[in-house]
Formats: C-alpha cells, sequence, structure tokens
C-alpha cells in the first residue's frame, strides 16, 4: 500500500518545464502536479540526495524533501471521518515508542 521513496516538494511559482526537464535528467522517477499547481518530485530513496543536490544546483529550491513511505492511492476523509482520523494520528504521533507514522487518508482543507 505504500511506496519508499524521495519526495521533494516544489511551490507553485515554479516553473513545471524546468522542473520536469531538470528532475528528469536528474534521474528522478517521476514529477507529478497538483490541483493547486505544486510540483512533487519522486525517486528512489538511493538516489534522493543527489537529485536534491542537483535541483538546488539548478536554481531549483525545494520547500520540502524527504525519503518516506508514500501510500500507492488516498482516501479522501470529510468532516466527521476527517477529524476522528486526524485525533486517532495525534495520539500514534504523540507515542514515545513510534517512530512515523504513514496514512493514506487525504483531508480536504
Amino acid at each position: 500500500l505504500f511506496m519508499h521513496c524521495g519526495q521533494l516538494m516544489f511551490a507553485p511559482h515554479i516553473e513545471e518545464n524546468q522542473l520536469m526537464d531538470a528532475a528528469l535528467e536528474a534521474g528522478a522517477d517521476d514529477v507529478i502536479v497538483h490541483d493547486d499547481a505544486s510540483k512533487e518530485v519522486i525517486t528512489s530513496p538511493p538516489q534522493f540526495s543527489e537529485i536534491k543536490d542537483a535541483l538546488i544546483a539548478q536554481g531549483l529550491q525545494p520547500e520540502f524533501g524527504e525519503v518516506t513511505m508514500r501510500p500507492e492511492t488516498e482516501v479522501e476523509l470529510l468532516g466527521d471521518s476527517a477529524m476522528t482520523m486526524q485525533k486517532l494520528l495525534d495520539a500514534l504521533e504523540n507515542l514515545d515508542d513510534v517512530q512515523n507514522v504513514y496514512s493514506n487518508a487525504s483531508f480536504d482543507e
């Protein structure tokens, strides 16, 4: 259900074609453009740092980047279901023995 990958997030003002060309040339697996015009570059975990450095060298500064578990599919939650899931995720994250929490829940903001 989850894919272990590198994830770099870019702001909507970053030019799509420039990012796509630079990312694919550096060896990224995929470039995703979201509905809000933000961009996401997906890499394999071993290539994450190399690709991130290559994009920064070309003036493309990510707003966020990490090696993570990305859900293959997402489930959109609304209303009470979203609040209940958020409470569960917060409770799990607050446990001392828990290092990381991954979810395929998508919250409508």
